[in-house]
């Protein structure tokens, strides 16, 4: 799994953090009405887990009744799963989440679902008490909230939606350079990650290897131009000696003459 990051400390704490994630439209409505919206255009979508997210989302906000906390906690332990450094302005995470705000909303929802059991205990404590501390609430409320957003996930997501969120998972993991086996850490997905990445480098072995071959045929045609070149000066070098030779005086004919 990505390492844990510790809940960021910023002003405000994890709620800012948050609304500095998600950037202007936080600033302009404040962050309770920014996901008050937010979960009603998720309720209405014709994508069942973006639905079925919104309406867990919006059930923790009313059912605990303390505002924007319930939600924040939830969205702000996903990406910490994913491996987010909320609060660090201008980072990938936050251009990600501008970009399509619901995706990411979604992500750290289906992160939080299968990353939060693959961790150690000592892992989950630290991230609820720093969640915790963040928050200005107790570690018992940050629990209480997580294991209801957990529970109503599982019961409300068919495994066909929730293998569709997986997948949304490890793409938005990848903007961190995470793979879904460093949030899940089973085995099957650590061997998928693998054959994936060995497909991605044969693929680039395959679209590199006619552009490499072309290469080496240039030098080798260079190399043997260069060959041919020194031959044919030697050759010619050769042919002038024979040349020059046979226009110097016979040295016998030349000692007959003197006799003479």
């Amino acid at each position: 799994m990505v390492a844990l990051l510790a809940a960021p400390a910023v002003a405000g704490g994890v709620g800012k953090a948050v609304a500095m994630a998600y950037g202007a439209p936080v600033a302009a409505r404040g962050i309770a009405t920014f996901f008050d919206t937010q979960f009603q255009t998720m309720k209405a979508s014709d994508n069942a887990i973006v639905e079925q997210t919104g309406r867990i989302l919006e059930a923790a906000t009313l059912g605990y009744g303390i505002g924007y906390i319930a939600p924040v906690a939830i969205i702000a332990a996903g990406q910490l799963i994913l491996g987010n450094p909320l609060g660090a302005i201008g980072t990938v995470g936050s251009a990600a989440i501008l970009a399509n705000p619901i995706a990411a909303t979604c992500a750290a929802a289906g992160a939080l679902y299968y990353g939060y059991a693959a961790m150690t205990d000592a892992e989950r404590t630290q991230l609820i008490e720093s969640l915790a501390q963040g928050l200005k609430v107790g570690t018992q409320l940050v629990l209480s909230i997580l294991d209801f957003f957990l529970t109503e996930m599982k019961k409300a997501l068919s495994s066909d939606m929730l293998s569709e969120l997986k997948a949304s998972v490890a793409e938005y993991a990848a903007t961190f350079g995470n793979g879904i086996a460093d949030i899940t850490r089973t085995v099957a997905d650590k061997l998928q990650m693998g054959l994936s990445q060995a497909y991605d480098g044969a693929i680039y072995l395959r679209q590199n290897a006619g552009e490499a071959l072309a290469s080496a045929a240039v030098s080798g045609s260079a190399l043997a131009g260069k060959a041919f070149d020194q031959l044919s000066g030697m050759v010619g070098n050769h042919a002038a000696s024979k040349k020059a030779a046979a226009m110097l005086p016979d040295s016998n004919n030349s000692e007959q003459s003197e006799q003479s």
